[in-house]
């Protein structure tokens, strides 16, 4: 009977673990997915301005400033993460590679600061992977919720970025007011992607 009990606390104490973690990593996820959405707007008006659009480089200052709080907020939200996670340094490089772009991203060619943005892009969806594991997020053993979290956690981001890459494509090209074939393709492709990403 003893063991029984122990067995029984035990579980339970691993379930309130796991919990605890979830919902730890939710805390770090919706700060990571704010500074997602704001890289991209970045990337979209930083596009605007180097294809000749002056009100989007005007408007780029704020936009900088606002990256740069949701960066501090993300960094703020990882060091909660227990070091076990190993999220600090991977954290550490996005914030890096937002400081190469607020500093010498417009003075890059267009194709070359938009690959720089997505990189960083890539890089944070890839940091919500990490986290999406670290947590549990991606193993919640009930399925209303781990489909709820997997939606959330795991598809919102990558659908995101198709979208962020449409707008920001869209609004090199408008800012050029000139398509070539190359940019043609690009954006059929991203289009094709996308159509996938809703039917999932």
């Amino acid at each position: 009977m003893s063991l029984l009990v122990v067995l029984s606390g035990h579980s339970e104490l691993k379930a309130w673990k796991a919990a605890e973690d979830e919902a730890l990593g939710l805390t770090i996820f919706e700060p990571g997915l704010g500074l997602l959405i704001q890289l991209q707007q970045h990337r979209g008006m930083s596009a605007g301005a180097l294809g000749g659009n002056a009100s989007m480089r005007e408007k780029l200052d704020k936009k900088r400033l606002e990256v740069e709080e949701a960066v501090r907020q993300f960094e703020q939200a990882v060091t909660r993460a227990p070091e076990v996670w190993a999220l600090k340094a991977p954290a550490h490089a996005i914030r890096q590679q937002w400081d190469a772009l607020r500093e010498k991203g417009l003075s890059l060619p267009g194709p070359q600061n938009f690959a720089a943005n997505t990189a960083a892009i890539n890089d944070l969806i890839a940091f919500i992977g990490e986290l999406d594991n670290a947590s549990g997020l991606a193993l919640d053993p009930e399925p209303g919720s781990y489909y709820l979290i997997a939606a959330a956690t795991m598809h919102m981001p990558e659908v995101s970025e198709r979208l962020g890459k449409l707008r920001g494509m869209a609004n090199g090209i408008l800012a050029a007011k000139q398509i070539d074939d190359t940019q043609k393709e690009a954006l059929a492709s991203l289009a094709g992607e996308l159509g996938l990403s809703w039917s999932q």
